[in-house]
């Protein structure tokens, strides 16, 4: 078996855009992931697990195309899915 490992990767600040019922939305928060397992040696191939362990939101806006503007929208417990299956998504996990 190899040596154990933990590791946190934070990522502040990012933006993700996503698009729903025909509109456009931007998230901007911070997240972390953390990775930990076993590393590989010359016995074991190795193994580990990922999964997002914080998430923050800074701010969720939608766009108006009238204005060609983004405004602030209502982060629902879908939007809050949606968003998290994007990060997980763009991370690999």
């Amino acid at each position: 078996m190899g040596k154990r490992f933990n590791d946190t990767n934070s990522k502040s600040n990012v933006q993700i855009e996503i698009e729903h019922g025909g509109e456009s939305y931007l998230w901007t928060g911070d997240y972390d992931i953390e990775t930990s397992g076993e590393q590989a040696d010359e016995d074991y191939c190795g193994d580990s697990e990922a999964e997002l362990t914080y998430f923050f939101t800074e701010k969720f806006e939608r766009f108006i195309e009238a204005t060609n503007s983004w405004v602030e929208a209502e982060f629902s417990n879908d939007m809050k899915c949606l968003v998290i299956s994007e990060i997980e998504k763009s991370e690999g996990l």
